[in-house]
């Protein structure tokens, strides 16, 4: 008898459009339409976009709707969230994208950071991107097929600013976020490149793609922050990485409890027996 395999299994939960046809349906739970709406206009109002005059462009790319909802560390739903992203696959190097690399965080790296706010007892500040990559320039030429709902009159369009599934996309988010972070007087670490010091200043701060924690003097950084990234959020940590995040006292508990009974609940392992590992 083969062993059973638990890597891999369907919850259960609500039901999500794959397409926009069925997310602007009224088939679906939630307010989908809503959410498209909302991107978009998210969207126009950076300027992600401009029409396009010319009637052929080199390696037009299509767009694609990802639905999602998005949950707290509890597993409660808070919003529907509707997302545009570009067929990034059919890009050309060379021609549309160049580099693609960007780093990705050490939760080492992050402990490190929690426990010197603990130890000096500095203030600690979650600061959450709306739609991040919409805030980043784009240097190369790509175009768009222009998606419905769009209130542009081409029916392409030339991206100005990063739109998600963009090859280049993160590697040019890590670089516009290195940017702001070094006029606002932080320099990189030589330890990790996502971990920034504040010279003769007790701040530091710690970023994962469009997730930032920054400890000590948080309230320049946070009106600066709120300034030049509108309608994101700064708040007291309560997620972090996908983890929940309580301060007791003088401690810092950081948990997946609610992944896990969920996880045991799927597979229906709440009533086994557990063991040293």
């Amino acid at each position: 008898k083969p062993p059973d395999r638990y890597g891999y299994y369907m919850s259960t939960g609500p039901t999500i459009p794959k397409t926009f046809k069925q997310a602007i349906s009224t088939n679906f739970p939630f307010n989908w339409a809503d959410a498209i709406a909302k991107e978009l206009q998210t969207i126009e109002d950076l300027g992600v976009w401009e029409d396009c005059s010319l009637q052929s462009v080199p390696n037009l790319l299509n767009t694609v709707w990802n639905f999602k909802l998005k949950q707290n560390t509890h597993n409660e739903i808070c919003t529907p969230k509707a997302c545009l992203c570009v067929q990034g696959f059919d890009q050309l190097e060379g021609i549309n994208y160049d580099d693609t690399w960007a780093p990705t965080e050490k939760v080492a790296s992050l402990r490190t950071l929690l426990t010197y706010a603990l130890d000096k007892n500095l203030a600690i500040l979650q600061l959450d991107f709306k739609g991040a990559f919409l805030h980043s320039s784009l240097s190369e030429n790509v175009y768009i097929k222009c998606p419905l709902w769009c209130k542009q009159s081409s029916s392409i369009l030339k991206l100005k600013k990063l739109l998600y599934g963009l090859k280049q996309a993160p590697a040019n988010w890590y670089k516009h976020l290195c940017n702001w972070i070094g006029e606002q007087g932080y320099i990189e670490s030589s330890c990790d490149l996502c971990i920034y010091l504040k010279p003769k200043c007790s701040s530091a701060l710690f970023f994962h793609v469009d997730d930032l924690i920054v400890v000590g003097e948080v309230d320049e950084f946070k009106d600066a922050f709120l300034k030049t990234f509108p309608h994101s959020s700064a708040h007291p940590p309560d997620t972090l990485l996908g983890m929940k995040f309580v301060k007791h006292n003088n401690k810092i508990l950081l948990s997946l409890p609610t992944h896990i009974k969920k996880g045991l609940d799927d597979l229906n392992l709440t009533n086994a027996k557990p063991t040293q590992t």
